[in-house]
């Protein structure tokens, strides 16, 4: 292996790929492919499919359709990832538990389920790391699952934590005034408000890592702002 590490360390590099994932689904997914509120070069697009290949196993039909049902139906009848309505076990633990498994039989090789990709990350990171990329690799995709099912499809739509800026017909909430993890998604019920806009911060004390991402490809010509508000509200 290349780097000795002690498991502190492990946990923190999985957050960073946590961190990686987190921007290719916020300013990728969400808010390109979602709500095309941004159009990215082919080059870009490409790096981000390869970074997807690993990380996600997004359908991207089901992805929009879904996405823009919640928008349409938030916590009400019709909403298929809303604690209120499917109950909290079936949006916030079940799902994290079939995606592991699903997880597992990907890293089975030679089978019709089996992800290269993903077979080739968990191997690159025990090259790296030795036994601790296999924490490493693991851990990645739990907080891909905590966060996008516990937390965003949760908590952020539960009274237990965060804050609103706004009386949306929901009860979406912003967990954090600083959406840095997640690439802003952090910032639920500003998205809520008004999803078409590209930034998810909205007072001044808020700020939305992800939206500074789009800024610095667009200064570079690799990505350009379809829609959005530039300033703060």
């Amino acid at each position: 292996m290349f780097f000795d590490i002690g498991w502190s360390e492990a946990v923190i590099i999985s957050l960073v790929y946590f961190h990686i994932t987190a921007i290719l689904f916020s300013i990728y997914y969400h808010r390109s492919v979602i709500h095309n509120l941004v159009t990215y070069s082919p080059k870009t697009i490409k790096i981000f499919e390869f970074i997807a290949s690993i990380t996600h196993e997004q359908n991207i039909f089901l992805l929009r359709g879904g996405h823009l049902n919640h928008h349409q139906y938030s916590d009400r009848p019709g909403d298929v990832v809303s604690p209120h309505v499917s109950g909290w076990k079936n949006i916030m633990v079940y799902p994290i538990f079939r995606k592991s498994a699903k997880l597992i039989i990907s890293l089975i090789p030679f089978t019709k389920n089996t992800s290269y990709e993903k077979i080739f990350f968990v191997i690159m990171n025990i090259f790296l790391f030795g036994a601790q990329g296999v924490m490493i690799s693991f851990l990645m995709y739990f907080f891909i699952y905590f966060f996008g099912n516990f937390v965003f499809d949760g908590l952020a739509h539960l009274p237990y934590v965060g804050y609103r800026n706004y009386n949306t017909d929901d009860s979406s909430r912003n967990i954090l005034p600083f959406g840095l993890l997640a690439a802003g998604e952090e910032l639920h019920n500003n998205h809520h408000a008004d999803p078409m806009n590209i930034k998810y911060s909205h007072k001044w004390f808020e700020f939305d890592i992800g939206y500074m991402y789009i800024k610095i490809l667009e200064k570079f010509n690799l990505a350009k702002i379809n829609y959005g508000k530039d300033q703060s509200i």
